[in-house]
């Protein structure tokens, strides 16, 4: 086998290595969002919020970090909802929901960022999470599956 030879089978073996690594990676990434869009559907907004973050973790999906700023939105927890927000807006300057997100920050600040929780009882702890969570607190880089238009 002559060296071209060797070096075609190292670049196949090294990309069939990779497709398997990132096919498992996005398969973690669709069971944390459908454990978040369960979470939040049963109004379990922390656990919902962890489970995005989760999946944003391993898609970089900007998408994502709109559900997340939502779930806290609707948890209560002003600070990390605002956060995520804005995280959206800079991954994503032409979302077409722009607006919307920004009055919603505007909203968040306007309240000294204390919001009224909307979590259904057992939404208290990120361990009760149907999956493995990111650390806490995630860092700042919903159950509709994409923004409002």
């Amino acid at each position: 086998m002559g060296p071209m030879t060797r070096l075609a089978w190292i670049v196949v073996a090294t990309l069939a290595l990779t497709a398997t690594a990132w096919a498992q990676d996005f398969e973690a990434a669709g069971k944390h969002f459908s454990a978040a869009q369960e979470a939040f559907g049963a109004k379990h907004f922390k656990i919902a919020a962890w489970e995005f973050e989760a999946a944003y973790a391993i898609t970089k999906d900007p998408v994502l970090l709109y559900n997340v700023g939502e779930s806290f939105e609707k948890a209560g927890d002003g600070y990390s909802a605002v956060a995520n927000y804005k995280a959206y807006l800079k991954e994503q300057p032409l979302a077409q929901d722009k607006a919307e997100v920004q009055r919603r920050i505007k909203s968040i600040e306007g309240k000294g960022y204390k919001l009224a929780s909307q979590s259904a009882p057992g939404d208290n702890t990120p361990a009760a999470a149907t999956t493995t969570a990111p650390t806490w607190p995630p860092p700042v880089a919903t159950t509709p599956a994409t923004p409002p238009p």
